[in-house]
């Protein structure tokens, strides 16, 4: 028994440290409703919008995992796809240092990418993650099998959530380059690339093929706005060479400014660790690498490698933000690739302890920011619930009004209401967690009354006919802030009207 254990010890090493920091990162979050945003649509029922999107196996996957939106299970979920990806990582890399290992494993689990999409896209959370194991899948096959698998799962992972297409790229740069350190032939690493290559585009374009024939069949039309896919390889508008610059400085800005706990300083880290894989990589080329075509293959991986884990902002043109860049957290690899090359001396020691020193930080630091997100969300909850029961009762106070049969428009944006205001305490908390409430525009008014209160909504929305109307009105909790317009009763709950009005 003893045997093995030893045998499969670095594997349950890494389970270990996957799911300690997960419970003390998101522990909270997993235990607890919060259900906010998008994931309001707790019963979901959004399946031509993913097909538009291009997210064509998500409504698949919830035949198999349902379409209720239980979070003790999607958190087991997406706990145990994220394990499995770990375990894959240090085994592709043949980590074996346990502080080494529980170190990734940590500033990994407590991504700024994986806080934002618990904190606020909960329902999403065990399919992003999903998509994150076959991207790894993707590039394990394309080492230990054969590209054509690696290629079947890169097309999974596309149709669960594309933006995790960049995790695959930055792993195989890194896989490229921990080649070449290891004395692998340049030519055969080169020809490795353009494999992988190849791998990614076959997989890309039999994804579009299906996502083309599921759109077909269904009627569906391909989104051409916020998240879809209408524009992509269009650049008839853009110029390139800014979209590059731009491409890289994003990466930089992420790991200059991230989003977290006193993140100035785990900036500072971040950047520390960046210049010292930099010097690192420059003393390698200087006393170990002997050719000059592995030296230039090298140094243009590393080069590439900022630009690889933010394609897609490259593809979508500019339209990113926090849910889709978990590939920022490989700078930790990269740093522990390079930290395993260097000698034991007393100068390199000192550097290898500083090194462990800036990715403690940064560990310590996403832990307090994960539970300061949940906890501000938590209480958001709350005060929504307080708003939401206070606007149902002045909706039932209106003469002629009729639950479930009288037309209601809820209109207003919250954070132009006169009762918004951001909570103290929690300025640092900012991103996709930095609302005051758990519902912030109409159309999850609607979700709020109707799956967290229970309340029968019969849904109405107004054309632009109405907008004098609307805007003669004042806002809620003022005493003509509800009012018939026509046959809908309508609530202005913020100054503001601009969603639902046609």
């Amino acid at each position: 028994m003893l045997e093995k254990i030893q045998k499969y010890e670095t594997e349950l090493w890494t389970v270990l440290c996957v799911l300690f920091f997960n419970i003390i990162a998101h522990g909270y979050r997993f235990v607890n409703l919060m259900f906010n945003g998008d994931s309001l649509l707790i019963y979901q029922t959004d399946q031509n919008w993913k097909y538009s999107i291009g997210r064509i196996f998500q409504p698949f996957y919830w035949k198999l995992r349902g379409d209720l939106v239980a979070p003790m299970l999607i958190a087991t979920l997406a706990v145990f796809y994220f394990t499995a990806a770990l375990v894959l990582i240090v085994w592709m890399f043949k980590l074996q240092n346990k502080l080494h290992i529980a170190l990734l494993c940590a500033l990994l689990a407590v991504n700024i990418t994986t806080t934002s999409t618990f904190a606020t896209d909960f329902h999403e959370g065990d399919t992003y993650m999903l998509a994150l194991l076959c991207a790894t899948l993707c590039v394990t096959l394309f080492r230990k099998a054969h590209p054509v698998l690696g290629g079947v799962f890169i097309c999974l992972c596309l149709g669960f959530y594309q933006a995790y297409l960049q995790l695959a790229i930055g792993l195989l740069i890194l896989l490229f380059m921990q080649d070449l350190l290891e004395g692998k032939d340049p030519a055969k690493v080169f020809l490795s690339g353009l494999k992988s290559i190849a791998m990614l585009l076959g997989g890309s374009i039999v994804y579009t093929l299906i996502m083309r024939a599921l759109l077909h069949v269904k009627g569906i039309v391909l989104a051409d706005h916020y998240n879809g896919l209408t524009n992509v390889g269009d650049y008839s508008t853009t110029s390139i060479p800014r979209l590059v610059v731009d491409t890289y400085l994003y990466v930089i800005k992420e790991w200059w400014n991230p989003q977290t706990f006193r993140s100035r300083f785990v900036g500072l880290a971040n950047m520390a660790l960046l210049l010292a894989a930099a010097a690192t990589l420059l003393w390698i080329l200087a006393t170990k690498i002997k050719q000059n075509s592995t030296r230039l293959l090298l140094l243009v991986l590393f080069l590439l490698f900022p630009f690889g884990i933010n394609v897609v902002y490259f593809i979508s043109k500019g339209m990113e933000h926090t849910l889709m860049t978990f590939s920022f957290g490989l700078l930790y690899l990269l740093a522990v690739l390079f930290l395993q090359e260097l000698p034991h001396n007393k100068t390199q020691k000192f550097l290898r302890y500083a090194a462990y020193a800036a990715m403690g930080l940064g560990i310590w630091c996403n832990v307090i920011y994960a539970n300061q997100s949940y906890l501000k969300v938590a209480l958001e909850e709350k005060a929504t619930d307080a708003l939401m029961v206070r606007v149902i009762d002045r909706l039932e106070q209106t003469e002629g009004y009729v639950p479930g049969e009288t037309p209601i428009a809820v209109v207003g944006l919250l954070p132009t209401s006169p009762l918004y205001k951001t909570m103290d305490g929690f300025e640092d908390v900012r991103g996709r967690t930095a609302d005051a409430y758990t519902v912030s525009w109409e159309n999850t008014y609607y979700l709020y009354m109707e799956n967290v209160l229970n309340y029968p909504v019969k849904r109405s929305y107004l054309t632009k006919d109405d907008q004098a109307a609307v805007d003669a009105m004042p806002t809620f909790p003022a005493d003509d802030c509800c009012a018939f317009i026509g046959d809908t009763l309508v609530v202005k709950v913020g100054s503001v009207v601009v969603t639902d009005l046609q």
